[in-house]
């Protein structure tokens, strides 16, 4: 009987983290069986969340600031300390009990929007670093953009200056009145490889 309550308080306490004291206390006034039942899920349920705390960090890692940390993690503590002490101090009435649970829910009440607003920084900062990587890969394409337009500059720079050569010597070589000369530059340009002409 004892090892179905502790695993039941123990299942609850993942959504209530102040059973996970009275689910060990059940496990430990009860046989063997039920403290073994109850460590095991205790374990089970801290090393999935310590892999999923894993992968959320290596996501996160360049996100999170001081202020998100404790914003985040604070909360968390301070519930589970603050429900260790209320439970260790155990229940001598049913009064005591209700005082206790409305002192948990306040608690519980402050610590769930102090955890709402470590989430909403986080995503706060997720959103600027977004920006920022948008704008640091638009300048990319604009740096990028400029270098295109710079080598398209150059060569057509190149291409007019060649131009104005060749125009140069026809002139000069028509001035002259070396026609056949001036004739078999063109063709010249022409069948070479590359030329302007």
């Amino acid at each position: 009987m004892e090892a179905v309550s502790s695993t039941c308080a123990a299942i609850v306490s993942l959504a209530f983290p102040k059973w996970h004291i009275s689910s060990i206390f059940s496990g430990l006034a009860g046989n063997e069986l039920s403290f073994f039942i109850v460590s095991c899920f205790n374990i089970f349920w801290k090393i999935i969340l310590l892999i999923y705390i894993k992968k959320f960090s290596k996501k996160y890692l360049h996100l999170i600031t001081d202020q998100v940390l404790l914003f985040l993690c604070l909360p968390i503590v301070f519930v589970n300390i603050t429900g260790n002490i209320l439970l260790s101090i155990g229940a001598k009435s049913f009064q005591y009990l209700f005082i206790e649970f409305i002192i948990a829910a306040i608690l519980s009440f402050f610590a769930m929007r102090t955890f709402s607003h470590g989430l909403k920084k986080l995503e706060l900062q997720e959103q600027q670093y977004m920006e920022q990587h948008n704008q640091i890969v638009l300048l990319q394409k604009e740096v990028a953009h400029i270098h295109d337009m710079n080598s398209e500059y150059e060569q057509l720079y190149r291409w007019n200056h060649d131009i104005a050569n060749h125009l140069m010597a026809l002139s000069i070589l028509s001035q002259r009145g070396e026609y056949k000369k001036a004739l078999d530059y063109i063709r010249q340009l022409k069948s070479t490889k590359g030329g302007t002409l």
